[in-house]
C-alpha cells in the first residue's frame, strides 16, 4: 500500500489529477487461506489518468454480486468474522463465486485495533430463478 501511495502523490500522477476515490483494499485470489504465497493484489481506487510502474496495472473491478459484512475490531479477529459469513452462506445455500475483498474503512495508524473498521466482501453466484 505504501508503494502505491507513493506511485499516486509523484508530481506527474498530481499533474494529471490524480485522486484517492475509496477506501484501501486487498483482494484474495485463493479459494482457501494460505500462511505462505498467498495470491493477494493491493488496490486503491482512484480518478484521473495515472502512470504507474513496471508491475502494477491499473484495473476496473467487475461488478459482482456480494454478502458484505462491516467487521469492528482488530484485524487478528477478522477470522472470527469470516467464520461467521461462510456459516451464514451455507445456511442460506449461497455459492462462493471469485476473489474476496477487504476494504479498509480505517487508518491503522490513527485508530486503536479495537476501533478499526473493516468491509469484508464474498461474491457469490445468483440463486437459479424457481418457477
Amino acid at each position: 500500500i505504501g508503494e502505491l501511495c507513493e506511485m499516486l502523490f509523484r508530481p506527474v500522477n498530481q499533474k494529471n489529477l490524480v485522486k484517492v476515490s475509496g477506501p484501501c483494499m486487498a483482494i484474495y485470489h485463493d479459494q482457501e487461506y494460505k500462511e505462505n504465497d498467498a495470491d493477494i493484489e493491493v488496490a486503491i481506487p482512484i480518478t484521473g489518468r495515472i502512470e504507474v510502474d513496471e508491475g502494477m496495472e491499473v484495473k476496473n473491478l467487475p461488478p459482482a454480486r456480494v454478502l458484505a459484512v462491516v467487521h469492528k475490531g482488530s484485524y487478528d479477529t477478522l477470522i472470527l468474522t469470516y467464520k461467521d459469513i461462510y456459516e451464514y452462506m451455507i445456511k442460506n445455500g449461497m455459492e462462493f463465486n471469485g476473489p474476496g475483498r477487504e476494504l479498509y474503512l480505517s487508518d491503522p495508524c490513527k485508530t486503536a485495533p479495537e476501533e478499526l473498521l473493516t468491509e469484508m466482501q464474498l461474491p457469490y453466484k445468483d440463486s437459479p430463478v424457481k418457477t
